[in-house]
């Protein structure tokens, strides 16, 4: 590890190898779990890249910032990008809430013309797709607000979209749940 203390360039060295042993020796050594490699990531990022519970817990119990940012992302975002559910679900507890972004699901039109309250006047039969979205409106459109289809503001609604479509906006966790831990 270049431009890096000698207990800091070991300590990045044991996290790449997943070496809890030498991590622990490094850090005895008064490296820094702060220090930053010249990718600009911290030993926690490279920890949570390689999926270790170990290292994660050994790195925040010694005092490594959860939230520090490398090219905009956190050891959480690491992880979670990575595919390492445990990882992340361990560094979720310190995300800052991150930034909002919208969603929606496709259904058959037909499916939701099952409601009881639900008004169209598409002209499209019931196998044609529209999207409902994370404020529950229906669209013929994957943009949220284009050529709205229902507003989605029937009493009933909501408990309809649940229960009937098992409609829910994942997490990010719930989004990579298929992934290696």
């Amino acid at each position: 590890m270049e431009h890096l203390p000698e207990p800091a360039a070991r300590l990045f060295a044991a996290v790449q190898a997943a070496d809890a042993a030498g991590a622990r020796a490094a850090l005895a050594e008064d490296a820094s779990p702060a220090a930053r490699d010249a990718h600009g990531w911290t030993p926690l990022h490279w920890a949570a890249g390689r999926g270790s519970t170990e290292l994660v817990a050994l790195l925040l119990e010694h005092g490594a910032d959860p939230r520090a940012a490398a090219d905009g992302r956190t050891p959480y975002d690491v992880a979670l990008a990575a595919g390492h559910v445990t990882v992340a679900r361990a560094l979720a507890r310190f995300r800052d809430g991150g930034t909002w972004q919208p969603y929606c699901r496709a259904y058959p039109l037909g499916e939701l013309r099952r409601f009881p309250g639900w008004q169209d006047s598409t002209g499209e039969d019931d196998s044609a797709v529209v999207y409902l979205h994370d404020d529950l409106t229906v669209t013929a459109s994957v943009i949220p607000g284009d050529r709205t289809v229902f507003a989605g503001d029937a009493p009933g609604w909501s408990d309809f979209c649940r229960d009937a479509l098992d409609f829910a906006v994942p997490d990010e966790l719930d989004l990579c749940a298929g992934g290696p831990a």
